[in-house]
């Protein structure tokens, strides 16, 4: 049977470094085929949260991922940004990357 890891709103730029060290440590026990990320990835969709988000994934080991982007992975005061890139930070760290 295959195996799914969920990780749902995250939040990175809220993380707790013991719920990562947990949830990598499960990931490592379990050892899913895919790990799915679903929704607000980010607290605020600054460059930094997506990096150490993206960085918290590649540790689990897991060498398939589907992310899907939520509501707080969307600039909230860069109105410009909102407006014509809204997905700027996610394409940049998980659009395309295996």
């Amino acid at each position: 049977m295959k195996r799914v890891l969920q990780i749902s709103d995250p939040h990175f730029g809220t993380e707790k470094p013991l719920v990562l060290q947990a949830l990598r440590e499960l990931a490592h026990t379990l050892a899913p085929e895919l790990v799915v990320l679903s929704g607000d990835i980010t607290q605020r969709a600054r460059t930094r949260q997506f990096a150490n988000a993206r960085r918290f994934i590649d540790s689990l080991g897991v060498t398939h991922v589907l992310s899907i982007p939520g509501n707080h992975d969307i600039p909230l005061f860069n109105v410009l940004g909102r407006v014509f890139n809204p997905y700027k930070g996610y394409k940049q760290f998980f659009w395309g990357k295996p």
